[in-house]
């Protein structure tokens, strides 16, 4: 059985992305709020429900059928057994079936702040982190979401935990329930995937508020280095960026040797010692190439 509780706002949204002319053809035009309330009026909404079900159910062998959809506005699944925490608030879920269900919430807590949440509550409940390997660090987007993937210890469902923080807004928290599947995080736990083992001891490490990150890229050395650089752009000088930077180096465990800085350029050295007590070197450089746009790189080696 299809549930879902379609408000006014939503039937608005879909009539203003599907309105039709008469005669069929699709209207190309911005449609004014007095012709969109005339269109809800005219709608068949059996129809119109119908064809949300048919859009919300991908379509691929063995998907499910848009019958077995359901959209559940400021509701939860109702055989939904996971306890979410408190600072967050129920939006709404759409389930696929029986193996798919994605839910919505918004939490005032910053990205960070609500995966730790998370974290805590569900690994009270039996969920564990998943090891991803296969994914080191480098240079990534101020702006990207945070995101964690969840194990169950006793079964293979794979929860897919993704956080946006837009500014001056709710964090946007979706949750992404799997079930058994043949290709798996929770099933491939450290047994799939290269990964360099230097480019395991490099963080994330996140761009500045306001500058763009583009381009860049990394690679390893035959010798087992491992390297990555990024384009910036951004009016903010190296000098600053080796601060912003040289600080989640430190929070990730790495010791800064010295650090030089010139007019459009500035360095730094660091070490770093292994779980098995290794000793690796790091540099990590930052150069002004035009007046908005920065070049970083950050290199590690083993000595």
């Amino acid at each position: 059985m299809f549930r879902m509780k379609f408000g006014r706002l939503f039937l608005l949204l879909l009539v203003a992305l599907t309105a039709c002319v008469p005669g069929g053809e699709t209207e190309r035009t911005a449609v004014s709020s007095d012709r969109l309330t005339d269109s809800v009026s005219a709608t068949d909404e059996t129809a119109l429900i119908a064809l949300v079900k048919r859009l919300l159910a991908p379509r691929y062998p063995g998907s499910p059928e848009p019958d077995d959809v359901q959209l559940l506005v400021g509701e939860l699944p109702p055989d939904f057994a996971v306890t979410l925490p408190d600072t967050m608030r129920v939006v709404g879920s759409l389930v696929r079936g029986e193996e798919s269900v994605e839910i919505v919430l918004d939490s005032d807590l910053s990205a960070e702040s609500a995966l730790d949440a998370l974290r805590a509550d569900l690994e009270k409940q039996g969920w564990r982190v998943a090891l991803e390997p296969g994914y080191g660090g480098g240079f990534v987007s101020g702006d990207v979401s945070q995101s964690v993937t969840f194990c169950q210890d006793e079964q293979e469902t794979t929860m897919w935990a993704m956080v946006f923080a837009p500014d001056n807004e709710p964090a946007d928290v979706r949750l992404n329930f799997q079930g058994t599947q043949s290709y798996s995080a929770c099933k491939m736990d450290g047994r799939y995937g290269y990964q360099n083992e230097a480019e395991k001891l490099l963080p994330q490490l996140k761009s500045p508020a306001g500058a763009r990150q583009e381009g860049g890229g990394g690679g390893s050395s035959s010798y087992g280095g491992y390297y990555n650089s990024a384009d910036l752009l951004t009016e903010i000088p190296a000098a600053d960026l080796l601060l912003h930077y040289g600080a989640q180096l430190q929070d990730a465990g790495w010791t800064k040797l010295e650090e030089e800085t010139a007019v459009h350029m500035a360095w730094s050295a660091w070490s770093f010692t292994d779980d098995d007590g290794n000793e690796w070197r790091g540099s990590f450089w930052a150069a002004d190439l035009t007046d908005d746009r920065r070049m970083v790189l950050v290199q590690i080696i083993k000595p």
